[in-house]
């Protein structure tokens, strides 16, 4: 998929909306989150990151130049129900490969707002 990103960027770089909603709508028949993750996946590259798609869930990830996993970002519409467990999930699978997690909130403008998650413990 993320070729597929790669090709949505090179047409709307031309001006070439109609061919863009086009391929993006037919991602989103076999992804209900797909143009949540175009739009992710855009504003990580506006803002220098390299992206690539992960096939953990509805996320991306972020590698540094040696291409390798530097964080996990979830995204989530605001439409969606949150999985509690499976967010707990991912935070320890990111722990347990020492890799940052983010959630990136999608709203229906597609204005995105980063969430950090981390583990913490409580004691007495």
């Amino acid at each position: 998929m993320s070729n597929a990103f790669e090709e949505l960027m090179d047409y709307l770089s031309k001006g070439d909306i109609e061919e863009t909603v086009t391929r993006a709508r037919l991602l989103e028949k076999n992804d209900k989150s797909a143009w949540n993750k175009f739009v992710v996946y855009l504003d990580l590259r506006t803002k220098g990151k390299k992206v690539s798609i992960s096939n953990i869930g509805p996320s991306l990830g972020i590698l540094d130049r040696n291409n390798k996993l530097t964080a996990l970002i979830l995204v989530i519409s605001e439409n969606e129900s949150i999985d509690m467990e499976k967010i707990i999930d991912l935070v320890k699978f990111a722990k347990s490969m020492r890799i940052e997690i983010f959630m990136a909130l999608v709203d229906k403008y597609g204005d995105i707002t980063y969430y950090t998650l981390e583990e913490i413990n409580l004691t007495k």
